[in-house]
């Protein structure tokens, strides 16, 4: 979706400028296809810690990271660390609390604004 950029001469014609939510879902089987967002990718979990990758943008800001359990358990949280781009490629790891992987109950979510191509 394009939205204008904010002009500072009133006669200037419009920068517009791209703006886009991404999200990853990870269960105990890894990445859920049918509600990740397309061009991701999840690496196979180990100790808790899953590889991730998606597009690039000028300006990936994190809004929010959840680990909801639908067990009993509960009480894992989730951390997003090792940021870095290459090549228009985004990589970051997700890391989840007690050194596990995703047990079958629990679903990961991790969403990103992307801002610019």
């Amino acid at each position: 979706m394009a939205l204008p950029a904010t002009c500072r001469n009133l006669y200037a014609p419009q920068a517009f400028i791209d703006c886009s939510f991404v999200t990853l879902v990870i269960t105990s089987t890894g990445r859920d296809a049918d509600r990740s967002s397309p061009e991701t990718t999840v690496g196979a979990g180990a100790a808790g810690v899953y590889a991730c990758t998606m597009p690039a943008a000028q300006f990936q800001i994190l809004l929010g990271r959840e680990v909801r359990d639908t067990g009993a358990a509960g009480g894992k949280t989730v951390q997003v660390s090792g940021y870095s781009v290459a090549n228009g490629v985004a990589s970051f790891n997700v890391t989840l609390s007690g050194g596990s992987n995703a047990a079958s109950t629990e679903e990961v979510f991790v969403t990103f604004l992307c801002i610019g191509s």
